[in-house]
């Protein structure tokens, strides 16, 4: 399960355009990390309930983010 708020990793299930999935991002008021390890996953800063409720309206899942599995840094701040 994702924190309350912090980084999450946002996997699409259903075939989407980055640039939709960016937009909807931005409406939760998360911030973009990067890609995620994940085909079309992006790796976003933000707050879960905003998250959880945009990415069901999308066809997309979030999951946890871990700095090492999504980036292969210890940490966000490296």
């Amino acid at each position: 399960m994702p924190p309350p708020d912090g980084a999450m990793l946002i996997a699409p299930i259903v075939p989407v355009r980055q640039a939709e999935m960016i937009d909807w991002i931005a409406r939760a008021d998360a911030g973009l990390i990067g890609t995620g390890p994940l085909p079309g996953s992006l790796v976003v800063i933000g707050k879960r309930d905003a998250m959880v409720r945009e990415s069901w309206r999308h066809g997309a899942i979030v999951l946890a983010a871990r700095p090492q599995s999504c980036t292969g840094r210890k940490s966000w701040d490296e």
